[in-house]
């Protein structure tokens, strides 16, 4: 929304290639740390004071075609592109606190998403591997998927922060996150 994306984040951490005595190489070096340092500084404020800044609050939507030509109300794919340091963000934060669930076994042996041991490929895999000992065995098999399409998009912040609470995200980060 603002104009910057993650290829200027990126930015701030590329190395610069070394040359020989190159003085300009060390400048945009410090130039690249003092960048990243006050960008760090902005994130860690809101996640302190749970402070949530309005360019984070903009946030812009994107529908493209699943499939080409198909304009059907119900096939277009919703994007919502966020601030880069604000994804960033949460991608951290969110990635600790999975972990932390992980460790507590807080997660249903079923979600295959995220988890070690649990690839997307094992999951077609172990349907399969049902289905075949069912008919084998000769058993009935009723088979439900939860796959619930677009369930991010209908996330209730509320809810959400509740969920993440119970499981030690820091309540300034929930603060920042509902704000």
């Amino acid at each position: 929304p603002s104009g910057l994306h993650l290829g200027h984040l990126k930015a701030l951490t590329a190395r610069v290639p070394k040359e020989p005595e190159d003085v300009e190489r060390s400048s945009t070096t410090d130039i690249q740390q003092k960048l990243c340092n006050a960008q760090l500084d902005l994130i860690n404020y809101s996640l302190k004071h749970g402070y949530s800044y309005d360019r984070w609050k903009d946030v812009v939507n994107i529908m493209i075609e699943k499939e080409p030509g198909n304009h059907l109300i119900h096939r277009p794919r919703l994007i919502h592109l966020y601030e880069a340091d604000l994804g960033a963000c949460y991608a951290i934060l969110w990635k600790k606190l999975f972990a932390k669930a992980e460790l507590r076994d807080a997660i249903n042996p079923g979600q295959y998403g995220g988890r070690q041991g649990h690839e997307a490929v094992y999951l077609p895999y172990a349907g399969e591997l049902k289905n075949e000992i069912c008919r084998m065995s000769r058993k009935s098999l009723i088979n439900f998927d939860n796959d619930a399409q677009s369930c991010y998009d209908r996330i209730i912040l509320s809810v959400a922060s509740l969920v993440a609470r119970s499981h030690g995200m820091h309540p300034n980060v929930t603060k920042m996150h509902a704000n």
